[in-house]
């Protein structure tokens, strides 16, 4: 059982930190992608650039800002493939659950100064997925190591006690 706990633990950090790497990633290549478009104020370059980095399952949203201003917002339902722009319908706007946002500054090429931020919203359902497998083939693997170890003591039981014992009586 110790084993099976250890197993699901090292699992759960296994499949968090390869998603950590991929936000951390994703997040330095937004940074740089993102300059020129953000630079130029080009909405539709930029759109198609977030629209590339949506049709990752694991990306819902990108959003990108202009010091304050939001430029773009893209976003997906999860489990679908259909991105919709947030800030044309901002009713629809989804508040995601167990996500791991992650964020980023844009900064110029030229002085290195901050002209934008960025918000990316990776979904942790591949992450409870595996988590939940990994959980069920523990469980599975300790219920076979109890029946085989209740077996092997019946064998036991019935060769080392209950044959002496019918052979004394």
């Amino acid at each position: 059982i110790a084993l099976g706990v250890f197993s699901i633990a090292h699992q759960q950090r296994k499949f968090s930190r390869m998603l950590e790497e991929q936000a951390d990633r994703v997040a330095l290549q937004l940074s740089l992608v993102l300059r020129s478009p953000l630079w130029n104020a080009n909405k539709a370059e930029m759109d198609t650039i977030l629209r590339s980095y949506l049709a990752d399952p694991e990306i819902l949203a990108i959003e990108v800002k202009e010091i304050e201003q939001t430029m773009s917002c893209l976003e997906k339902r999860p489990n679908a493939s259909d991105v919709f722009d947030c800030l044309e319908t901002p009713d629809q706007r989804t508040r995601f659950e167990n996500t791991l946002p992650k964020g980023g500054a844009i900064v110029s090429e030229f002085n290195n100064d901050p002209i934008g931020s960025f918000h990316v919203f990776f979904s942790k359902e591949f992450l409870t997925a595996q988590l939940r497998e990994s959980t069920l083939s523990a469980v599975i693997l300790i219920v076979c190591v109890i029946l085989l170890e209740i077996v092997v003591l019946l064998f036991l039981t019935k060769r080392y006690v209950s044959r002496p014992l019918q052979t004394l009586t």
